[in-house]
């Protein structure tokens, strides 16, 4: 088989199974904060102020406590919204297809990157593809609704890279769209930011990208980045913090290092007690770059693109502080995989009659990384479906919970469920409409297990009573009225949570004491003991 014929073949194995794996995902189910995002623009319905939400994205951060400037992401779920309703295939589409289409565009990149060098690259531009597709830290991307931003900003930026680099239409205004592209992908997160220092990369790599239009095409690209992060400075007070918009006495430096250190806590959180498996996987991607890079023809591009990947890693890891240890996270390697599937298609492109034995072993390394990505992506996935089934089953048996004792309920809910982000940021909205057919709030109140100490503050202050009066269907903007002074506090008299031994809802009866470390404690312990999916 021809190498062209053996490429296509191989992306087309790529694509396919990427698309067999990510499939049961649109019989899924609400995670985390796709809750709260699916009830935001209900709210914003039902309230008709979807132009007054919409405006507030381009002005504010999208999370409180934070310097999240995203407005598309608000704008692209509230579009999710209104074609499909509370339909979750219909929001599952956008990853799913955005995924697919990252494949294709970094293969058309790669491509055309190895024309550009002067290389053939139909073969490696398939292999790296398929790399990429198959990438299994990154399902979070596709499969979270909430996460859409990373994927968002990969497909942006390849499309922008993929106009900049033609070699066919040097001069024309295909350059253009590198900046034209890059204004979307900053308005679905700051990590678009890169995107020009990265192009420049190559752009240094390639003496045939120098000419006129791609340089002013590139020069455009990096003042636009320059003046959105001039912006966020504006609206935030700050040009780099993102996360933890109250920790910015901390270096950028500290928190590197305390971000690298957790890396091996989060490969086995995420690995679920595949940690070996995982390990060989960055290992055999490592010594194909390492057996290809030397003797490829286009060492400097191939070089130039892992320097990329690296900085999108080492400038969000900086950034972000830690990796959570249950392996939470992999959304945020999205581009930064790109990059490093883009190192491959260089590196494996053609490689010179002297190399051919390296260049041979690296591909063959290269597919068999493949190949154990592919399983891992598998056996993650198989995690995430189950994970949001329990996630269904625990907000489909909540009516029946107050149905027959309508008394007020503590329902305790976890915050992940292994690597898969569970009801965090979105206790209410899973007991109000549109999720619930009849809020619920008013009967059952939601609450994460490091929140007990919260809820015994609210109870002793008389929210319940609040909430009993209110009868809330949905958050609206009005705020709620002050507790009754002439009642009494209102305390649950059951407490609720979803037990993975029985596979159903366990109750027991609520502590009473006015101690709010000693009622927690004694509510997890109890939790502990039916089974619930609380912490050890």
């Amino acid at each position: 088989m021809s190498g062209s014929r053996g490429g296509w073949a191989l992306l087309l194995a790529a694509v396919f199974v990427a698309a067999w794996l990510y499939a049961p995902g649109f019989a899924g189910y609400w995670m985390g904060d796709d809750f709260a995002n699916l009830h935001t623009a209900h709210v914003w319905q039902q309230e008709s102020a979807i132009r007054q939400g919409l405006v507030e994205q381009w002005t504010g951060s999208v999370s409180a406590g934070a310097a999240f400037l995203r407005p598309l992401i608000m704008t692209s779920l509230l579009g999710n919204y209104l074609l499909a309703g509370a339909d979750y295939g219909g929001w599952y589409l956008y990853g799913f297809a955005l995924h697919l289409a990252c494949v294709a565009l970094l293969a058309a990149l790669g491509l055309r990157l190895a024309a550009s060098a002067g290389v053939d690259g139909r073969w490696s531009a398939a292999l790296g593809a398929a790399l990429f597709g198959l990438c299994p830290f990154t399902a979070e991307a596709v499969y979270w609704v909430s996460a859409r931003s990373d994927v968002s900003v990969t497909f942006f930026v390849l499309l922008g890279l993929l106009l900049w680099v033609d070699p066919q239409r040097t001069g024309r205004p295909w350059a253009w769209g590198l900046p034209l592209c890059l204004l979307p992908a900053l308005l679905f997160k700051e990590s678009a930011a890169l995107a020009p220092l990265q192009a420049a990369l190559l752009w240094l790599a390639l003496p045939s990208l120098r000419d006129r239009p791609r340089s002013l095409a590139l020069l455009v690209a990096g003042v636009l980045a320059l003046a959105f992060l001039l912006w966020r400075a504006l609206l935030f007070g700050d040009l780099w913090q993102v996360y933890g918009g109250d920790e910015t006495a901390v270096s950028a430096l500290a928190k590197l290092q305390q971000a690298l250190l957790s890396l091996p806590a989060w490969l086995d959180g995420w690995s679920g007690g595949r940690l070996a498996w995982g390990v060989a996987y960055l290992g055999a991607l490592a010594l194909a770059l390492v057996l290809a890079v030397p003797a490829a023809p286009a060492r400097w591009p191939a070089l130039a693109s892992l320097l990329a990947a690296g900085g999108a890693l080492l400038a969000t890891l900086a950034n972000l502080g830690a990796l959570r240890g249950n392996g939470e996270g992999g959304r945020l390697l999205h581009s930064a995989s790109a990059w490093l599937a883009l190192a491959v298609i260089l590196a494996c492109a053609r490689l010179p009659a002297h190399g051919a034995r390296a260049g041979v072993a690296a591909r063959a390394v290269a597919l068999a990384a493949v190949i154990v990505g592919a399983g891992l992506l598998h056996a993650h996935l198989q995690q995430a479906w189950t994970a949001r089934a329990t996630l269904a089953r625990i907000t489909a048996a909540l009516p029946q919970l107050v149905a027959a004792d309508p008394g007020p309920v503590l329902l305790l809910v976890p915050d992940h469920i292994g690597p898969v982000v569970a009801f965090r940021n979105a206790q209410a909205a899973m007991v109000l409409r549109p999720v619930q057919t009849q809020g619920l709030i008013d009967r059952i109140l939601p609450a994460l297990p490091d929140e007990l100490p919260l809820r015994h503050a609210q109870f002793s202050a008389g929210w319940m009573n609040v909430l009993r009066a209110a009868r809330i269907q949905y958050w609206s903007p009005a705020p709620l009225p002050d507790p009754p002074a002439d009642q009494p506090p209102l305390w649950p008299r059951r407490i609720a949570c979803w037990s993975q031994r029985d596979a159903a809802i366990a109750q027991f009866a609520a502590p009473v004491s006015d101690d709010a470390a000693q009622w927690s404690a004694t509510i997890l312990a109890a939790a502990r003991a039916a089974g619930c999916l609380v912490p050890a």
